[in-house]
């Protein structure tokens, strides 16, 4: 995980939810929040999870809400996988960050769906190991085939060349919801769900009637 995600992790944590939400015939709406995999959580999102929770259910229309920095590559291509062979319509939803993993994910979507205000970071594949210099090599040879299956991922929705990819790749690129549509990683951006403002004029409480010395000392008494 880089610095900048991870920093991002340890001041703003999300807290695991993988849920149905609502459910009828036309849709499921399904909540994945959080860290993906056991790896990184116990609690974290996972393909047995995902599975669980939409065990016996069917509709239409399978809504996806996904708030997650990432996590474990290879489950995340699982959960992707898993719900592109369902039967049914896929729409994916970036609630406020779809990183890494997250990301991956996403692109399970028949459509992805991002508010103005949702951000998608993509990049190489990350990990940590110990070993001998033989070790190393042989890591990262793993690690590039690793990152030819995100690139592989990615290109389902990417609507750029495979060498452009590889660049945002490599930046670890954070992208606003209009920059991820640019590059088909969206295919609609809506508008951010605005604060409730408070009106121009503001209704004045009502004045607090003026009474006498006699009128408050009845009213204390219940006279």
């Amino acid at each position: 995980m880089s610095r900048k995600l991870n920093a991002l992790k340890q001041k703003n944590p999300i807290q695991t939810r993988i849920s149905v939400e609502s459910e009828n015939e036309e849709k499921i709406q399904l909540l994945l929040y959080g860290d993906i995999g056991q790896y990184y959580s116990w609690s974290g999102i996972s393909l047995d999870g995902v599975v669980s929770a939409l065990a016996g259910k069917s509709a239409d229309t399978i809504e996806v809400f996904i708030n997650s920095y990432g996590g474990d590559m290879f489950e995340s291509i699982a959960i992707k996988n898993y719900l592109i062979r369902r039967p049914e319509k896929i729409i994916t939803y970036v609630d406020g960050i779809a990183a890494s993993g997250g990301s991956l994910i996403a692109m399970a979507g028949d459509e992805i769906i991002m508010p103005k205000d949702a951000q998608l970071m993509i990049h190489n594949p990350w990990t940590i190991a110990a070993g001998n210099a033989d070790d190393f090599r042989k890591l990262a040879d793993e690690m590039d085939k690793a990152n030819t299956s995100i690139q592989e991922t990615y290109l389902t929705h990417f609507t750029d060349t495979r060498e452009k990819l590889g660049e945002l790749l490599a930046a670890e690129s954070w992208m606003t919801a209009e920059e991820a549509l640019a590059y088909g990683l969206a295919t609609s951006v809506t508008e951010a769900t605005e604060p409730t403002e408070p009106p121009d004029d503001p209704v004045e409480p009502p004045a607090e009637p003026k009474t006498n010395k006699v009128n408050r000392i009845a009213a204390l008494l219940n006279l």
